[in-house]
């Protein structure tokens, strides 16, 4: 297996040790992992959001999806935070799993290319534009505007 494939099964690994080995069992565990991880990646607010709407989903009452969630769902987030640091806090992860720990980020901002008219001289398409975007000349204020 890759690295990312390794890294993925150690993060499913507390759920898959659950598992009496069967493939289904096994299957359902990874898809639980892939989607506590896949909740990790949101912020907090959006979490919430989707949560909210599993426990419709998954038929459960209020009183048996709030102990899904606490005995799985975050403890799993919690996880996510711990191996994969580095995408926690590039998403500015809120402090939804904060409970036991205290996650926080460091709530960065991604700078965004702002609209530049093209300009007046003619410039190597494939050369870096003018209005510092990062972005190739051809794909940034070239374009034309309609």
């Amino acid at each position: 297996m890759g690295a990312i494939g390794d890294a993925l099964s150690e993060y499913a690994r507390p759920l898959l040790e659950q598992t009496d080995g069967s493939l289904d069992d096994l299957s359902k565990a990874m898809q639980l992992s892939m989607m506590c991880y896949n909740l990790a990646l949101l912020p907090g607010d959006k979490q919430d959001e989707m949560l909210s709407g599993m426990q419709g989903q998954l038929n459960m009452d209020d009183v048996e999806f709030q102990d899904f969630k606490d005995s799985l769902v975050l403890p799993m987030i919690r996880r996510h935070h711990e191996m994969f640091p580095q995408m926690s806090n590039r998403r500015g992860v809120s402090e939804f799993v904060s409970d036991e720990k205290p996650i926080r980020s460091s709530r960065q901002t991604i700078p965004v290319a702002q609209a530049h008219e093209a300009p007046a001289v003619a410039l190597d398409p494939y050369a870096s534009c003018p209005c510092n975007s990062g972005k190739k000349y051809k794909f940034c204020c070239r374009i034309k505007k309609t």
